[in-house]
């Protein structure tokens, strides 16, 4: 469902996503995700890449393993608790978004016991010190990073 002005999930639509394992909303208007937990309990892979999200209130994925968020607004305090939200995250993308503080970043990332892919580049913490950041990825995922 790329690129067709999709803004938000309805009753209507999410009743038919009940075994859905995959999801594509990339290039859309979406803003918001509340009203997503209960149609989305299979997501196994959700690309919400290039939308206008904020924050992932009303996201409930536990299945999640890759998350791709990727040239949205997503800021610090959307970061907060994705390790109980999302225990088997293993790729999580956030590209060109708006992560300011690297610690508490770092902080919330490495509570995400089987992330192996993170992509933070492009971001104000990594224009800021990229050294320190490809650092401070390398200790963080199990298996590799994303650097651009």
């Amino acid at each position: 469902m790329r690129d067709r002005g999709v803004v938000a999930m309805t009753d209507a639509c999410s009743s038919g996503l009940v075994h859905l394992s995959s999801l594509s909303l990339s290039h859309n208007r979406v803003a918001s995700l509340e009203g997503w937990c209960e149609p989305l309990g299979s997501l196994v892979e959700l690309n919400l890449n290039f939308n206008q999200l904020r924050d992932l209130d009303g996201l409930c994925a536990p299945q999640l393993k890759k998350l791709c968020l990727s040239s949205n607004h997503v800021g610090d305090v959307a970061l907060r608790g994705l390790g109980k939200r999302f225990p088997h995250l293993v790729s999580l993308g956030l590209f060109r978004n708006q992560v300011r503080d690297l610690p508490a970043a770092l902080a919330e990332l490495r509570r995400l016991p089987r992330l192996a892919e993170l992509d933070l580049d492009g971001n104000p913490c990594a224009r800021a010190n990229p050294g320190r950041l490809r650092d401070a990825l390398s200790c963080t995922c199990s298996s590799r990073y994303h650097d651009r």
